[in-house]
């Protein structure tokens, strides 16, 4: 029999074979091994996985079972795992038990132990595989205190007889009467459990002032009832640890070079101002009207509004007030592109149509290179007007009396 402790996840495997010729044979049919507990014929299928054919195997089943409560498991029960679901071979092997298991630990109001009744008296007696020898009975503890001894130096049993030395005080609900303490810390070397200076066998004889003084203490080791309860006196934070760092700006994080007069949060609200403290803020103290900035270089991103006083680099955006003055190089450039308009860039012929009476000057000065470049015609009724590919864009009626020669305002063409 196997014995798990509740909570555990445990793994075990089994095989399955062909009924002709007894060789492995594969789990088939979508099989489903269930647990069940004691007499109850409710299937337990919570946490168990059936891996069938395991590591490429054929016939070899590994199964995983998580023995949690959550997943219907109790203390002290026992449980057998059965084929619930499955075929080998085209036949049906439902029914078929493959494991079994005791989850423990063991009831500790069992009625019985190794074939005796317990009473409410203070000593036992327990027949084991163990001599009445000193040697026997260290290797009888070793075997239960995580020392995994095996037994195989004990000579075969005598009676003998386990005295109440473990601080037991109840034993299936009878109460077992004066008990003895656990043993000291020197015994505990040896494998018990180690009493503190009051002599106290269990943690329910700890009071709840005594659990509060000893946190009180342990957060004064490390300074964290100064950020709360008691004033910090001297040193108390450590160079360079997270909240030295997050108050000194220091290469060493000093926590004292904080100040709390200058660097406090209530502080550095007084510095910057809420619209009373700081004229330049503004009257209501969300925007700033008056700023007086030392020389700095950095990116303005948004836009100004304003005079600034000087501006040394680009202004990517408009400057829609006046500029007092332009630098020597500013001015360079402005000559540069005047000079560009003037000497390289270049304009087209008008249109056809009636010359305007408020021309732009670049209307006006093509209207007058067209007249002095392209074809003229006169008549004795008209004055024509053309652009270079010879059409009319605009004319001039004409008149002579012999006394006065007149022209009429431009029209359009043709």
């Amino acid at each position: 029999m196997r014995y798990v402790a509740l909570g555990d996840t445990f793994y075990f495997k089994f095989t399955t074979r062909d009924f002709d010729t007894g060789a492995p044979q594969t789990l088939g049919g979508v099989p489903v091994i269930s647990a069940y507990e004691d007499a109850n014929a409710t299937q337990i299928t919570s946490g168990i996985v059936l891996t069938a054919d395991y590591d490429s195997v054929t016939g070899l089943n590994h199964v995983s079972v998580v023995a949690t409560a959550g997943n219907g498991y109790e203390a002290g029960k026992y449980y057998a795992f059965v084929i619930t679901t499955g075929t080998v071979d085209t036949v049906s092997v439902v029914g078929e038990s493959v494991h079994e298991i005791v989850v423990g630990p063991v009831d500790a109001n069992a009625a019985e132990i190794g074939g005796q009744t317990v009473t409410a008296a203070a000593a036992i007696t327990v027949n084991a595989e163990v001599g009445a020898s000193a040697t026997a009975m260290d290797a009888f503890e070793d075997a239960f205190d995580g020392t995994g001894f095996g037994f195989t130096s004990c000579t075969m049993p005598t009676t003998t007889t386990v005295t109440n030395d473990v601080g037991v005080n109840e034993w299936n609900g009878v109460a077992l009467g004066t008990t003895n303490p656990l043993p000291n810390a020197a015994a505990g070397a040896a494998g018990g459990l180690p009493t503190d200076s009051a002599g106290k066998t269990s943690f329910n004889d700890v009071s709840t002032a005594e659990v509060n003084t000893q946190c009180d203490t342990a957060l004064s080791d490390i300074g964290l009832d100064h950020l709360v309860s008691a004033a910090v006196i001297g040193t108390d934070v450590t160079d360079n640890s997270i909240i030295a760092r997050l108050a000194s700006s220091s290469a060493t994080a000093d926590w004292d070079s904080y100040a709390n007069t200058t660097d406090s949060l209530q502080a550095v609200r007084d510095h910057i101002g809420d619209g009373t403290n700081l004229t330049e803020a503004g009257s209501d103290g969300d925007h700033l009207t008056a700023i007086n900035l030392p020389n700095q270089t950095m990116d303005i991103t948004g836009n100004l509004s304003g005079s600034v006083g000087s501006v040394t680099g680009n202004v990517g955006g408009n400057v829609t007030g006046s500029v007092g003055s332009l630098a020597t190089q500013a001015k360079t450039d402005v000559n540069t592109e005047i000079v560009d308009v003037l000497k390289t860039d270049t304009i087209s012929e008008q249109a056809q149509g009636i010359p305007p009476s408020t021309p732009t000057f670049e209307e006006a000065v093509m209207y007058l290179y067209m007249a002095l470049r392209n074809k003229i015609d006169v008549t004795s009724s008209l004055k024509e007007f053309h652009n270079d590919a010879g059409t009319v864009v605009w004319k001039k009626t004409v008149s002579d009396d012999t006394t006065t020669y007149s022209e009429a305002k431009g029209a359009s063409g043709p």
